[in-house]
Order: C-alpha cells, then structure tokens, then sequence
C-alpha cells in the first residue's frame, strides 16, 4: 500500500529550509562581526593613545597597560580579534621602542604585547619581520645594557628568544629560511649581535639572561647565515669557543642545550671549525654531557655534532681522525652504544644506531676495530634492545589489527542495520 501524498508541495519545504540557512547563517555571521568589532574596538582608543605624539608618558604606559589587559582576557576567552588589531599597527607599537624613554616600564610593556601577539602566530611573525620587528628588539636590548637596566635586558633577551625561535625540523636544506624566520635572518647581519658573545662569560650575567642569550643563539646560528657570521667570533677567538666553555655536566640545563646545539649547528654549517672542536679539551667536554640521565635535546645534539662532522670528512680526513680518536679513548663509544642499547627515548636510540652505521660505512680501519669490540662488548644488550624492539613491534601491531577489527564490526553493523529497515519497507 502506498502511503498518501503530503498536500504541501516538496518545493515549499526546500524553499524553507533554504531560508532557515540563510537567516541562520546571517545571524552567525552578524554576531561574528559584532564580537570582532567589539574586541576591535576595545584596543582601539588604547592605540589612538600611542598615536598621540602629545601623549604624556603616563598615558602611553596606561594605554600600553590596558592593552596588555585587554590581550590577557583574549587569551584566557581564547580569542583574537584584538591580537589582529594589535598587530596590525605593529609599526605604531615599535615606534615607542625609543631610548629616549625616561620610564622603561614602557618599554617593558610594549615587549609584553609584543610575545603575546606575535610569537607562535606565523603570519604575525611574517608581519613583524617586514616592520623589521626583530633589529628594533635587538637595539632597545642594547639601549637597554648600556642603561645599566639589567632587568629590562632580560626582558628584551627573553623577547628575541622567542622572536627567533626556528624548528630544527623545517631545516631541509643548509641553506633554508623558514617562513616567519626572517628576522632571525637579518639579524644575522648586525655586527652588534656578533659583539654580544662577549656577555655571555660577564659576571654582570644573571641565570635568566644567560638562558635567553643562548638560546636566543641556539635559534640564530640554525640558519646557515647566522652560523657563519657568529663562527668568525670578536677579540680574536672563535665563536663556536663562547659556547664550548659553557658546556659543563652540571651546568644549568637549557644553558647546556643551547650551547649543544650551538655548536652542533655551527659545526653543521662551517666546516673550519671542527679543527677547533677536535681539540681534546672540548672533545671531553662534550662527551661529558654523555649520560643516559641527560635530557634529549642534548643527547640529539652531541650525535648530531658527531655526524656532522663525520659525514663532512673525506677519507683519512686528520681533524676528523683526531676528533675520533680522543673520542673513542674517552669512551665516547661506548657512551653511544649505551644510548643505543639503554636509552628510554626512541628518537635517542634511533639517532645512535645511526651514527653507528655511519661509523661502519667509514674506510678507515680504525672506525671497524672499534665498533667490532664494542659490538662484542654489548652483545647481549643489543640483544635485549632488538628483543624489546621487536615485542614492542608487535603490540602495536596488535594494537592496529584490534582497531581495524573493531571498525569493521561498527561499519558491518552499520550495513546491517540499514539493510535490515530496507526489508522491512519491501514488505
């Protein structure tokens, strides 16, 4: 039996349901618009504030206040529409980055304003990199230094830091510039970036400052640019030397990683420094960071300094023979064969098997005799690390084929459930 036709036509329901879109739709979009206006506008007198060249210095450090509020509630409602308005006078703000500012509370909010707007959003880095954002950083820290305002320096040190900031992941090439990293770049070329290496062995130098520098470095000499211009150093010695003699096992650890990658990086890009660091004063400085107990960041970067500067070598190559034998006298072998057999991080384990390999590709006599009697010392840890390896292979391989399983028993339910209401209209 066939049911009875509806007497409303099909046409008024889809016009309906047309409609109902439509008006939903404009009404979303209107309340979209008057929450980004609202927020727009809740910056908006703050900024004609700065815009005032008549404006006291009161009234720029209570409109650079209130913006820093206004900000901070956009981040706890996470939103953003005042964050667009903010960057988008980026040149407005800098403009107050002046040295003639009697009260550097300004300043220090406008570096506040500056991290929460611009750092982690690439396109606000793109922007502030084009209003050359990061060398007016880098002149109010050493406005800042000559001042004597160590805590401003600081500041403007943290800010770079994370202005800088570059994924080692996104460095394809030797040659590459991520995006939102070209103000890493052009700072690169100023002499007074090279001339600050000179603070990091200062006694004036706090712990804070110190982190920040160096990492603030560790970000700089990513990029091929900024790795050649710090290797060529001030006052006669190297660049890659200011970073060596931070290197201590118990030194603070983000200073230790920096500098590890500091000198992993510069090796990476300039060759004429491994001479340096083949001297046995700085080999053993390295292999000194050489524990399991070690956060990963260092332990990647001491196998990554190694491969470097094995895989730049050509056959025979002497500043790569004496860096590997002071290594391997030291028990910096032996050290990565731990990794490779002991280490609870994979990316640790599968970076020491690598070097291992490389190692066992190399034509010098000297690289096979070593690995060959530290594979027969860690036999059976390697033993026990492929036997891991493979038990952990295998769980995950369970692990799919339960997924997988459970999703085709929800998809064949599915089938059957739909399959099951067609029967039931045929009769």
């Amino acid at each position: 039996m066939q049911p009875p036709e509806s007497p409303i036509p099909d046409s008024l329901w889809i016009n309906v349901f047309r409609v109902s879109t439509a008006v939903a739709a404009t009404v979303t979009l209107w309340s979209l618009w008057r929450s980004s206006h609202a927020a727009r506008g809740s910056v908006a007198p703050f900024l004609a504030v700065l815009r005032r060249s008549s404006a006291s210095e009161e009234d720029v450090e209570k409109a650079v206040d209130d913006i820093n509020a206004v900000l901070e509630q956009e981040l706890r409602a996470k939103q953003g529409c005042g964050r667009l308005a903010v960057v988008s006078n980026t040149a407005l703000l800098l403009s107050h980055l002046r040295s003639d500012r009697k009260n550097p509370a300004i300043v220090t909010g406008i570096l506040n304003i500056i991290r929460k707007c611009v750092v982690g959003d690439e396109e606000s880095r793109v922007a502030f990199n084009k209003a050359e954002g990061c060398k007016r950083v880098m002149i109010a820290l050493v406005q800042a230094f000559n001042a004597g305002n160590i805590r401003l320096v600081e500041d403007a040190a943290h800010t770079l830091k994370e202005l800088t900031a570059i994924d080692e992941e996104d460095m394809v090439l030797p040659y590459d510039v991520p995006v939102g990293s070209e103000g890493t770049y052009q700072l690169a070329a100023l002499p007074v970036v090279v001339n600050m290496l000179k603070n990091l062995e200062s006694s004036h130098t706090t712990q804070p400052l110190l982190i920040a520098t160096t990492g603030f470095y560790a970000h700089l000499v990513t990029l091929q640019r900024g790795a050649k211009a710090i290797a060529k150093g001030v006052d006669g010695r190297s660049g890659v030397s200011f970073f060596l003699s931070l290197i201590e096992a118990n030194a603070n650890v983000l200073v230790t990683e920096h500098c590890l990658r500091c000198v992993r990086w510069i090796a990476t890009h300039v060759r004429a420094c491994h001479e340096e660091l083949s001297a046995p004063p700085n080999v053993h400085r390295i292999m000194s960071v050489m524990q399991l107990n070690r956060d990963k960041a260092s332990l990647l970067h001491v196998l990554e300094l190694c491969l470097a500067i094995l895989k730049d070598a050509v056959a025979n190559d002497r500043t790569m023979m004496n860096y590997f034998m002071i290594f391997f006298e030291g028990n910096g072998g032996a050290a990565v064969f731990e990794m490779f057999t002991r280490s609870s991080q994979q990316q640790v384990r599968e970076k020491a098997a690598e070097l291992i390999y490389e190692w066992q590709q190399r034509s010098e006599p000297f690289f096979g005799e070593h690995v060959r009697r530290l594979m027969d010392q860690y036999r059976k840890a390697i033993q026990e690390r492929r036997q891991q390896d493979e038990q952990q292979r295998r769980m995950q391989q369970q692990q799919q084929r339960q997924q997988q399983m459970m999703l085709q028993q929800m998809m064949m339910g599915g089938g059957g459930g739909g399959d099951g209401g067609g029967m039931g209209d045929d009769e």
